[in-house]
């Protein structure tokens, strides 16, 4: 038996590792190994810039920091005093995190606020002497960078002691820069950089400049994808990345000045972020909060609504969404739209091969609304810890997707990793007698000899639809999940809505059970649902089911 499990764990760590590329093994060795570790300067601190504009203000946020002995960060509030929380052991390290970020600095409305983020930054200075603790590694330093040179530029801030220390985070940035993890992580570093060049001036700062410009021009054709979808395919994720180029166009159009054409095609830029804008608007619901599908909460990015403000005060126009079918091709993703309900499907790569942190076992699940209700949702993310939780929340049995034998349909471990991945093939639109059918298969649940693919069909008429599962090869046992938003109603005969308006809905061959579950919507935030279950038991080589939802 311990050989047996040694093997597996073999075999897990090579189904992990033949997707990296060399460049991040190369760089995760210079990480690792203090022979490659460079020393940071505490010379001279180069001059600031004397005057920065800006076309329109930076997004504000939710205040999070109310007091020396009151943060409340992923939905948890802490009562100690801030000289003791920064690196705090028994809080999670992406609590932390976001105490690190700072992120208030940019909410700041009156005097005694002031005040107050002045005494946190000097806290922080005090308590994190260069290198110490989680408020040095690289994602929180590229994102606490960019939100004091944000403050710095708002209020004029002119404390030497504040500056010296905004100039050590980013030289410490810029020798740690994560080409090993790629994806959002990359750009946000070159957006500290960049933002860091454009605030002071002479050659160190031209240094950072160009080094933040390189990283964008390559990452941005790599990471967005045609269709406009970031591609580690998380609507969150999207909706950070795209906050991050919006900001970025704002610095640049209001100081053109600095930035050489040579740098970056500023109407490129600008196309790019308007294929993100539609991208988005396919992947949100009706209630203009984003979907479900992957590493995805709420209130962690900025909402839809704000980001498309921001994006009108920078004159990007915002296309209407017309009804009827919308397909994301590069991405992978389908959203339909008519007669006041929706649906997102989800037919997509798990994952970028070589990045699969966000990814969760999702495959051919999908979300439906009704008006301005969800209906049916996958179940969210609500925590980033190594814990039985985390793999659930990523695994095939908190989407709205079919299971197994118990199995996940993409092999996710550890925190941010997978090895195996569902392959989706076979994906066909056809129109046939008033309904729209679309369907999709996976190879997911394939063994080393025995092929095994789930195919599923959405049947789509004017006043509902029919969600239609087959299963090719052999299994013992299967699960359809169907996970309802927690304001819906469920008998077994109705959908209740909080309109008093009912879904009829019904299903074949089995009888269905109602579960309770849990609807993860943010970080450290979850309500009770239900979920409807049906068993699949194997039958000869094709086993068939299917589920149905009517609007009345």
């Amino acid at each position: 038996a311990p050989m047996i499990l040694f093997l597996k764990k073999i075999n897990l760590y090579l189904n992990t590792l033949k997707y990296l590329q060399l460049s991040q093994i190369i760089y995760r060795l210079k990480f690792i190994f203090p022979v490659f570790k460079k020393k940071i300067t505490r010379s001279s601190i180069p001059k600031r810039r004397p005057e920065l504009n800006l076309k329109t203000y930076f997004l504000r946020y939710p205040r999070t920091i109310f007091s020396r002995k009151k943060f409340i960060f992923l939905n948890l509030e802490s009562n100690e005093d801030i000289s003791n929380l920064w690196n705090h052991e028994k809080k999670s390290k992406l609590w932390l995190f976001n105490l690190h970020y700072l992120r208030d600095l940019s909410n700041i409305t009156d005097d005694s606020q002031q005040e107050l983020m002045e005494t946190i930054f000097q806290s922080w200075i005090e308590k994190n002497p260069l290198g110490f603790g989680v408020g040095w590694s690289s994602p929180t330093l590229s994102l606490r960078i960019v939100n004091l040179i944000k403050w710095f530029l708002e209020k004029k801030i002119e404390n030497p002691f504040f500056i010296k220390s905004l100039v050590h985070q980013i030289r410490y940035l810029e020798k740690k820069i994560e080409y090993h993890l790629k994806g959002n992580h990359l750009l946000a570093n070159a957006k500290a950089l960049i933002f860091a060049g454009f605030y002071f001036q002479g050659n160190e700062a031209e240094i950072w400049l160009k080094k933040g410009m390189k990283i964008l021009e390559k990452e941005i054709p790599e990471q967005i994808l045609s269709d406009g979808g970031h591609f580690e395919r998380s609507t969150m994720y999207h909706s950070i990345i795209l906050e991050d180029l919006l900001d970025l166009e704002n610095l640049f159009i209001s100081n053109p000045y600095i930035l050489s054409s040579k740098y970056l095609n500023i109407q490129e830029l600008r196309r790019t972020i308007d294929k993100m804008i539609s991208w988005l608007q396919a992947m949100i619901h009706p209630d203009n909060e984003i979907s479900f599908f992957n590493d995805a909460a709420l209130k962690v990015s900025a909402s839809p609504k704000n980001l498309f403000d921001y994006a009108k005060r920078l004159n990007h126009p915002l296309p209407v969404l017309e009804n009827g079918l919308t397909y994301l091709q590069d991405s992978g993703y389908i959203r339909y739209e008519s007669n006041d309900f929706v649906l997102i499907i989800d037919v997509a790569e798990v994952c970028p091969s070589y990045l699969p942190a966000h990814a969760h076992a999702d495959t051919l699940s999908y979300e439906f609304s009704y008006k301005n209700q969800r209906i049916i949702v996958n179940s969210g993310t609500s925590q980033y810890d190594k814990s039985d939780q985390r793999n659930f929340e990523r695994g095939t049995s908190a989407h709205s997707t079919l299971e197994i034998d118990g199995r996940n349909s993409s092999e996710i471990w550890d925190i941010f990793r997978v090895a195996k991945r569902a392959k989706v093939s076979d994906i066909c639109f056809e129109e046939k007698n008033k309904k729209l059918i679309i369907s999709a298969k996976h190879d997911g649940f394939s063994l080393c000899k025995d092929k095994i693919f789930h195919k599923r069909k959405w049947v789509i008429k004017k006043n509902g639809f029919k969600v239609k599962d087959k299963i090719i090869g052999s299994f013992s046992k299967a699960i359809s999940y169907t996970f309802l938003h927690p304001s819906v109603k469920v008998n077994e005969k109705y959908l209740l809505l909080d309109d008093s308006m009912k879904i009829s809905w019904n299903s074949k061959p089995s009888t269905p059970r109602i579960e309770s579950s849990l609807w993860h919507k943010e970080f450290g935030a979850s309500k009770k649902n239900k979920n409807i279950q049906l068993d699949l038991n194997f039958k000869k080589n094709i086993t068939k089911s299917n589920i149905k939802f009517k609007i009345n």
